[in-house]
Parts: structure tokens; sequence; C-alpha cells
């Protein structure tokens, strides 16, 4: 691994913004996701701070903004004792004849049931909504319910936490680069590129 880091950074310290862009796509898998995130925060380039600051980037989603503070409630008990205790959801990149979509999902830790899901060409917070409407309306939830997630964009925008608090749900979120604190749906969403969508046979 120590190899493999040394190598990655050499080879990619003069990569452009869009190559950049390209591979944070192209590496989906827990592993490559870390060492590429570890190679952007030790680069004396500022890679990181140049492709945020992107204007393509900047502007991407100018009505969410960060509304309020962000907690671990569910800190990794993925084995809950009934339905509708804890929901959690992410969304990831899929492939179709050439062109990417966006795959969101909510899932009950009990069961492990996908109890809604949304695919889209934007992901922006009418995603993450459109997803969380099918699992609620499927569901008789009881107060208390909590929805975990990571803590991006489109999970922590005013409009999506309002809809939540709306419906007295209590949100949680992950660690800031822990992809294992939400480990059930990135192991879904493994499965399902390695069984399903990524097939070649």
């Amino acid at each position: 691994r120590t190899k493999k880091f040394i190598f990655m950074s050499i080879e990619m310290r003069n990569l452009s913004i869009a190559q950049w862009s390209i591979l944070l796509i192209l590496h989906t898998t827990m592993y490559d996701r870390i060492l590429i995130t570890a190679i952007v925060r030790h680069s004396k380039r500022g890679i990181l701070h140049k492709f945020i600051g992107h204007s393509c980037y900047k502007n991407a989603w100018p009505q969410q903004k960060d509304s309020g503070e962000c907690h671990d409630l569910l800190r990794r008990q993925f084995h809950q004792s009934a339905p509708n205790l804890v929901w959690v959801s992410d969304f990831t990149y899929l492939r179709v004849n050439r062109t990417w979509y966006f795959l969101c999902i909510v899932m009950d830790l009990f069961s492990r049931k996908i109890i809604g899901w949304s695919l889209s060409s934007k992901h922006d917070t009418a995603l993450i909504i459109a997803a969380f409407h099918k699992a609620y309306q499927s569901r008789n939830i009881s107060y208390g319910l909590i929805f975990h997630s990571d803590q991006g964009a489109q999970y922590t925008a005013s409009s999506f936490r309002k809809l939540l608090d709306a419906n007295n749900i209590v949100q949680s979120f992950s660690k800031k680069g822990c992809p294992f604190d939400n480990a059930c749906c990135e192991s879904f969403f493994k499965f399902l590129k390695k069984n399903c969508t990524n097939r070649r046979t």
C-alpha cells in the first residue's frame, strides 16, 4: 500500500481539474477513496482547494447550505431490534450507455431492505428527497426515527433538514471522511456494482 501511495502521488501530481473529477468518480471503492483523499491532503500543490474552488463546482448547489450541527447518533450500531428505528442513506454513481447516473437509496437497518430509492442524472437535494418520500410512504414510522447519512451537501441542505424536522425524524451523520460509519450502504453499493451493473457476462 505504501508503494501504491508513492506511485500514485508521483503520477497524479500534474493532473488537471477535469482529470481529478473523473478520477474521483471512477474510484468508487472504499479503499481507493481513502487513498485518493490522503494523496490530495498531502499534496503541496493545493490541488484540493483548487478543485473545490473551481468555477464549475463553486455554484453546484447554490440553494444548499449547511444548516445546524452534525452529530453521529448511530455510532455504528448497525444491528437494530425492530423496523423503522434507523434508516441509512447514501448515493453512488452508475454508468449506463456511457452516461453517468446517480442512485440514492434508503435502507432500514433492521432488515437491510431498500425501502426507498431514486435515480437521476443530477446529484442534488431533489434526488435525496425523492428517495426519502418513497421510503416514508411505504412505512408507518413512529416518533424518534433516526435518519443516518454522510455530511454531503445534499443531506445537510436546509430544505432536506426541514423536511425531516417536519416529520419528527432525528438526523444523524457520519464523521467527515469516514465511510465506515455508513458501512451498510457502502457494502450494498459494492455488491450491487460487482454482481449487477459492472458485470460483463
